[in-house]
């Protein structure tokens, strides 16, 4: 979307926003203490300048800075409290990639009675990228009782919307 406004006399500014938003609508469960792409299945019909490409990989198509926001459901099915952790990482496949003090740990309560422990995790960062770099939501659980939980609608025991496994948002919030 490119907007317009007067800046003072003889000045005009233009900005190009560019913006993305993924979700996940499937659950994601992953091997222990293993490091895992997390996937963005669903894509915002608004998003430009910004694409998914094999499923994980958040692919710039402008240079600039970005604010990424990503927000994940985590459930626990087992009866003590397990960690997951969720950081960026940047062109690689590999730890090489990783984003430095881009790691975040999230306690994940322990199922009470007959209800799994639900939390939901929610970070921001702000980096700057070159046109066609690409970051992955990187994960690992310390036990694959903690897992990525999405759910489908549901009108019982009342109406409900679905429960996305994971939405990452992706705005530019500076040109290069």
């Amino acid at each position: 979307m490119e907007t317009g406004f007067q800046l003072g006399v003889g000045f005009r500014i233009f900005l190009l926003l560019l913006i993305g938003a993924r979700f996940g609508t499937t659950s994601q469960t992953a091997t222990a203490n293993t490091p895992t792409s997390i996937y963005l299945r669903q894509r915002d019909t608004g998003s430009r300048g910004i694409r998914v490409v094999s499923g994980t990989q958040i692919t710039f198509d402008h240079a600039g800075v970005y604010s990424i926001t990503f927000s994940i459901q985590f459930s626990n099915t087992d009866n003590s409290i397990h960690d997951i952790n969720v950081w960026l990482r940047k062109n690689n496949e590999g730890s090489a990639g990783n984003v430095p003090a881009s790691d975040s740990r999230f306690s994940i309560i322990a199922k009470h009675g007959n209800v799994d422990g639900n939390v939901i995790g929610c970070v921001n960062f702000v980096l700057p990228v070159v046109a066609g770099d690409y970051l992955e939501l990187i994960w690992a659980t310390s036990n694959v009782a903690a897992y990525i939980h999405a759910e489908a609608a549901a009108t019982s025991p009342y109406a409900h919307p679905s429960i996305p496994g994971v939405i990452c948002t992706v705005v530019q919030v500076a040109s290069a």
